[in-house]
Formats: structure tokens, C-alpha cells, sequence
């Protein structure tokens, strides 16, 4: 079912001629901001799969960190702008050349410990 969805969105193609599948280049993304409750399943796939491969998999085959840091949140915007184009250029970079034999899930988090008040709370609906 993955591969017919991958095909039919034109991120990879089939050849029949040599039974196998290769990318199309092209990347698909459903943008930062989109409500939608595959979206949140897919962030909590990707987490659980995350805590997984902390005793699944050799740490020299993952990178799985944090930091904890006092920030102004005024800056978020500029950081998101910052990330997206972290991933997008190292994206690039890994999947350059041509021969990946492994697929990777790339998980970027950056999110408040602090209470954070909904736009609700604050007075704006």
C-alpha cells in the first residue's frame, strides 16, 4: 500500500523492465501549520520510533540529542524558518550521489517546557 501511494504522489517510479523502484526527486511536504489528525499520528509514530531506536539501534547509527535552553519566544518564528532550511539543505547533502541503501527518518523537536497559554487564554480566538 506504501509503494501505491508513493507512485500514484510521483515520488518514486517502478520499471518493469528491472522489477525495481527508484525516487523521483521530488519532495512532498504538508506544510508546518496543517491541522490534521494524520499529521499529529504520523509526529507520534515518529517519536515512538525515536524512543525505539535508543536501545534498538548502535548509537553510531543514530543521533538522538537535546538541549535545554532559556529562549524569547519572539524568536520562533526565525527559529522554524532556521530549521526547515537545516533540514531541507541536509536532506540534500544525504541524498546526494545516488546510492542510499537505507532509509532514514529525520526528527527535529523544538517545543516549550514552560506553560505555554492557548491564543484562547490570552483573549484571541
Amino acid at each position: 500500500m506504501a509503494l501505491s501511494r508513493l507512485t500514484k504522489h510521483g515520488l518514486i517510479t517502478f520499471d518493469a523492465k528491472t522489477k525495481r523502484y527508484s525516487q523521483t526527486g521530488r519532495q512532498f511536504t504538508t506544510g508546518a501549520h496543517t491541522p490534521h489528525y494524520l499529521i499529529q499520528r504520523g509526529h507520534l509514530q515518529t517519536l515512538e520510533l525515536a524512543k525505539d531506536s535508543v536501545t534498538e539501534v548502535p548509537p553510531q547509527l543514530r543521533d538522538l540529542s537535546f538541549m535545554t535552553l532559556s529562549i524569547n519566544p519572539r524568536k520562533i518564528p526565525a527559529a522554524r524558518k532556521k530549521i526547515i532550511r537545516f533540514r531541507r539543505n541536509l536532506a540534500k547533502w544525504l541524498e546526494s550521489g545516488g546510492d542510499g541503501r537505507e532509509v532514514y527518518r529525520l526528527a527535529i523537536q523544538l517545543f516549550p517546557l514552560t506553560k505555554v497559554p492557548h491564543p484562547v487564554e490570552r483573549g484571541r480566538a
